[in-house]
């Protein structure tokens, strides 16, 4: 199961048991890259800081756990 959203779901309308797991860090760093290879999301990447300027958020399933990756 992936879905792609552009903005996080609150704690609340999340499924019970659903791991959050949230890519936090300085510009610049990958955080955008990890996600796209991580859930197969398309967010756009380039070489200078300032390009993921929203949130976005996928939720998958990872070894029989419901995940979303923010």
């Amino acid at each position: 199961m992936t879905t792609a959203v552009t903005t996080p779901r609150p704690a609340a309308e999340r499924e019970p048991g659903t791991l959050a797991v949230c890519l936090a860090g300085n510009p610049n760093v990958g955080k955008s890259s990890l996600f796209n290879c991580l859930t197969g999301a398309a967010c756009d990447t380039a070489h200078c800081a300032g390009v993921t300027t929203t949130a976005s958020s996928v939720c998958m399933r990872w070894r029989r756990h419901a995940v979303e990756v923010i």
